[in-house]
Parts: structure tokens; sequence; C-alpha cells
């Protein structure tokens, strides 16, 4: 039982950043935003713009919903929650339809946003037996045209499948059924026009019971000793979880029992603890989803291959500069005339952060997406050629000034001027 007791808080860290340092560009942006930011402070502390925690990931993935969300287009709000949407990812939203159902799960497929590589889309899980929640999962892959492209991220992946209906504390008033969700790939290579997509969903059920496990230090196990909203919050939670036939509370005391019963293990969230015991599930449906976006409904602004700068000490190489609708892509080299890791490294102390500024020199202002942030660069060799590389995946801008400057050092090393791609 100690060893239960050991891994019983361990989760799995699910998908890949859209806005994360990659040095592969086929690593899409994670999109989804935390849309419940007073949970995650009050479980997880302060949460710092572009420095998450682990935790703080886990749970963003969690939760697509808050009382904005209803309010203005699916995919928007999973991507910014209740902040604003810039004119350029307002435009390139786009509602789709993708209806499938089995086993009493419905799956609706709500809307995409495509830049020209990355693809985010939207979805809804309804139970028609709202009293016997089940779990589902989305992937791994979408297939496009018949391609098929991995997720990058979604609500629903593979190894830690939604609950539906989901028992997240939110803020009121919640939609628990439907459950909203969606996710990312990185579709690099795709031409405009109509897409053809398929993503298929399936649907687990417990073998006996799910057993819910709450954590002591939550807001649903401290509900009584909140006050205002955060107990209204808790407890409409705990009335979710205590509506579900097919679950019992448990504790850590009981926790060997239960699973030897054949009871699978969640947490308040519904989400699956990470238990080898833990697999008292048995599949009983896929759902397969079809449905068309326009590929030709894509911003963005590349500077790939846009020539070398001679600096003072240093050449500056514009491995790539883009900017789109979903994300802001940089990956930008000071190549020393001396190959050495000393010298790189003296070109990163010397020139440090990164900033982007926009016409007037102001620092640009990005969308209100989740992301992880490093603006300093680092030296590396790449192909035996010792560089300061700066790489970053931001969020797309919230406003797309006329044109952009690359600041490090106190120096506007180049400044491009803004223009749609093809």
């Amino acid at each position: 039982m100690e060893e239960i007791k050991a891994k019983r808080i361990v989760r799995r860290v699910i998908g890949k950043s859209l806005c994360g340092i990659a040095d592969d560009p086929g690593m899409a942006q994670r999109v989804l935003r935390i849309a419940h930011e007073k949970e995650a402070r009050k479980n997880a502390g302060t949460i710092g713009r572009g420095k998450l925690a682990i935790a703080a990931l886990v749970f963003a993935l969690a939760l697509a919903t808050t009382a904005f969300a209803l309010t203005r287009p699916a995919v928007l709000n999973l991507l910014t929650g209740n902040a604003p949407a810039s004119a350029q990812l307002e435009s390139t939203a786009q509602s789709v339809t993708g209806i499938g159902s089995a086993d009493g799960i419905a799956v609706r497929i709500t809307g995409v946003v495509f830049d020209g590589e990355n693809l985010a889309f939207s979805y809804e899980l309804e139970n028609e037996r709202p009293d016997t929640p089940a779990l589902v999962s989305a992937g791994p892959v979408i297939n496009i045209d018949g391609r098929p492209f991995p997720l990058t991220s979604c609500t629903a992946a593979s190894d830690v499948p939604q609950m539906v209906p989901s028992p997240h504390v939110d803020v009121l008033p919640v939609r628990r059924n439907p459950a909203v969700g969606g996710g990312a790939a990185y579709t690099g290579g795709l031409t405009g026009g109509k897409a053809a997509c398929e993503l298929t969903f399936t649907v687990y059920r417990p073998e006996n019971k799910f057993a819910v496990l709450l954590d002591p230090d939550g807001m649903q196990a401290r509900a009584d000793s909140l006050t205002g909203d955060a107990r209204a919050e808790a407890e409409d939670s705990l009335v979710t979880l205590r509506s579900f036939r097919n679950a019992v509370f448990t504790t850590e005391a009981e926790l060997e029992r239960r699973l030897n019963e054949g009871c699978t293990l969640i947490d308040g969230s519904g989400t699956l603890y990470d238990l080898p015991e833990n697999s008292h599930l048995a599949e009983t449906a896929q759902i397969s989803v079809t449905f068309e976006f326009d590929a030709s409904v894509a911003f963005a602004c590349d500077f790939a291959g846009a020539g070398d700068r001679a600096l003072d000490g240093a050449a500056l190489h514009v491995e790539r500069l883009r900017l789109s609708s979903l994300e802001t892509y940089v990956d930008l080299w000071l190549i020393p005339p001396e190959n050495t890791e000393s010298a790189a490294r003296g070109l990163a102390q010397r020139y440090g952060a990164y900033v982007l500024t926009d016409e007037r020199g102001e620092p640009v202002v990005y969308s209100e997406m989740d992301y992880m942030e490093d603006t300093t660069p680092h030296a590396v060799q790449i192909d035996g050629q010792w560089v300061c590389r700066y790489l970053a995946r931001m969020p797309g801008l919230l406003r797309f000034p006329e044109s952009v400057a690359f600041v490090a050092g106190g120096e506007e090393l180049l400044r491009f001027d803004l223009t749609p791609g093809e």
C-alpha cells in the first residue's frame, strides 16, 4: 500500500506546448488556455505569465469553459478564454459541423482555426445518461485528406481521457454536459482549399465503478470551510460527483480495497490517477467524426530565409520569423566570427533577452493564450557551427502592427514590414 500512496498524486503531463520552446518546427502550439485561474491559484499558487507550473499545465487541459464561453465562437473561447481575440484570429475562425455518436455519447466538432501550419479545433461531448459518466479520448492522430497528423495536445488526450459529464470546479454556471474541449495538430505541407478531416474518439467505462479520491488540499475537500463563490463552485462540483450512480467516494485508507474490487481511481475533476493498478476500464465504443474546413483561410507573415545581416562582432541569421493568427515563432541566430562555444556564449551574454516591438517601438502584445516563455538566447552547435540562438514559440499577436522589430542588447537588430504570406 505504501507504493500506491507514493504514486497517488502523479499524473501524466499530456500534449506538447504549441507556444512552448521546441527545436522541431513540427511541434505545434499548445492552445488550451487556463479557463479558471482562480481555482489554479488556490491549488497551485499564483501563476506567473509565461512561467506555468506543471500542475497548472495539466489543469489547463482539464478545463475549457467559462460563463463568457457561451457568448462567442467555441474555438475562440477555447483559445483565449474571455480575453479579446485579434482581428486575424477572429477572421480565421471557422464554424464546422461534425457529429457522431455511440454508446450514449455524442461528439460534435464545433470549430477550427488554421494558420497555414497549425490547426486548432474545439468540440463538445454529451452523455445521454449523465448519471453514468464515461471517459472519452481522442486521437492520437487526426486524418486530413487521408494523411495522419499526430495530435500535439488535446483535452481528451489518448492517455488521459476526459470525463463526461465533467465534474471539475469552475466559475458558475458550468457546462458539465455537454463537456467542452479541444486540441491541436501541426499540419505542415497541407495545401489550400477544402480539407477533409476524420477524428476518432474512444469511449471507456469502468469495469466496476469509479472511485473518487479528492485532493485533501483542493476546493472540493475543503468546501465546508470556504465562503461565497468559492464554496458555491466547490459544492456544485460535489453535487455533480454525488449524482453519478457508477461512482463512489474513497479515501487513502480504502485505496487498496477499491482497486482490488476493480474500481477505477479518479480525482475530483474526473481525471485518471496514474497508477499501474488503475486499469479497470473497458472500451465500449469508437466514434469516428468527419468534418471539413477551408485551408485557404489562414493568416501568416513568414520571414524564413530572409538573409543574413552583418552586426558588430556577429552575423544575424534569420532561420525563421513567423507571425500567424495562432503563434509567434522566433528562430534567430547570432553567428560569431570565431566558431567556438565561448564566442557564442559571449554573444549570449552581450545581447541577452530579446523583445519584439511594433512600429512605435513599443513591445508587441500577445493574445491571452497559454504558453511557455523563454526570451533568453542559448549557445548551441548546429551542423558544426556554434551560434547564439533565440528560439521561442509565443501566442499570436493581439494586434498586428505595420512592422515588427527584433530588439536585443538595447539594439534594433532588424525590422520587417508585416505582409501576409501566400
